[in-house]
């Protein structure tokens, strides 16, 4: 397996997947829990847990994954749907994003 090339920690946090890479790189525990992924990334980004509520979390807490997904499945059904300035921000931003693609 190739290794990634080693960056100085500044580079990796200039973006998500600079960050992700960097904790799946350095902590080994990361490639095998989302939930550990989780934490660590948001370590980095200042968010501190004690070690206690850590374990809680990564042993019994719903995923963050898992909620994002039950929240959509609910709203393609029609329940609880977005306020119209929220479905409006994501139109317009979806708009800007396909005007990017096509310019390219």
């Amino acid at each position: 397996m190739k290794k990634p090339v080693q960056k100085p920690l500044k580079e990796y946090i200039k973006s998500i997947e600079g960050l992700v890479e960097f904790c799946l790189q350095e902590y080994p525990e990361t490639r095998e829990s989302d939930k550990e992924l989780f934490l660590k990334v948001w370590e980095l980004q200042g968010f501190r847990l004690t070690p206690e509520k850590q374990r809680f979390f990564v042993h019994h807490t719903a995923s963050p994954i898992s909620i994002r997904r039950v929240r959509q499945r609910l709203q393609e059904q029609g329940l609880y749907p977005a306020d119209s300035l929220t479905v409006a921000k994501r139109t317009l931003k979806a708009m800007e994003t396909r005007q990017l693609f096509r310019e390219d």
